[in-house]
């Protein structure tokens, strides 16, 4: 019986990877909270409240960049824009990024044991398959 360790060093040559799945993973749910907080904004914008501070610093820097007054509309249309792109980048790759190295991770591992399985039994005495039968070391236990 396997303990904990051992499942974990099944996995030791591909913890880079692992490694790599989770910071995608974490980076695109950082990324999702974009779209609530924009919404928020935007309730805030047709509420006549205030924005946040860095996001007004960037309305503003926006508006310098074209020459377009800082009012509702450009408000609006940058915070819908950034609704657009967060959503728009996000959902070809987040599926891909994610749920495939979350089963090509274990699918690797799984086939690097059973090549070690395999080696293991090609290596071992006739003698020993002389005493055991083949059938049983093969099959499912």
């Amino acid at each position: 019986m396997a303990n904990f360790r051992d499942i974990l060093n099944y996995f030791r040559p591909y913890w880079s990877l692992s490694i790599f799945s989770i910071a995608a993973t974490s980076i695109y749910e950082i990324i999702d909270l974009v779209v609530p907080y924009a919404i928020g904004q935007i309730l805030n914008v047709l509420s006549n409240q205030p924005l946040d501070k860095p996001l007004t610093g960037a309305i503003a820097t926006i508006s310098n960049l074209t020459n377009y007054p800082v009012n509702k509309p450009l408000e609006l249309g940058v915070l819908l824009s950034l609704v657009f792109i967060v959503t728009v980048l996000r959902a070809p790759t987040q599926p891909w990024l994610t749920s495939w190295f979350h089963w090509d991770i274990p699918l690797r591992a799984r086939g690097d044991q059973n090549q070690k399985a395999i080696e293991k039994i090609l290596t071992l005495p006739l003698e020993f398959y002389d005493e055991n039968n083949p059938g049983r070391i093969a099959g499912p236990g």
